[in-house]
């Protein structure tokens, strides 16, 4: 039982680096980023929810 909890912590650690970065390199990454993006049922909703 321990090491199953061990490997769903290993599985669901994750680590984040934040950078600044200025508008026109944020508007460059969104556009190389967009052929990978798909949008899902619960980002529909909340752009709904925003109107």
């Amino acid at each position: 039982m321990e090491r199953m909890r061990q490997v769903a912590i290993e599985i669901f650690s994750r680590r984040e680096k934040k950078y600044l970065i200025t508008k026109q390199q944020y508007d460059m990454v969104v556009e190389q980023m967009s052929p990978y993006k798909r949008f899902d049922k619960f980002l529909i909703q909340i752009r709904l929810c925003k109107r």
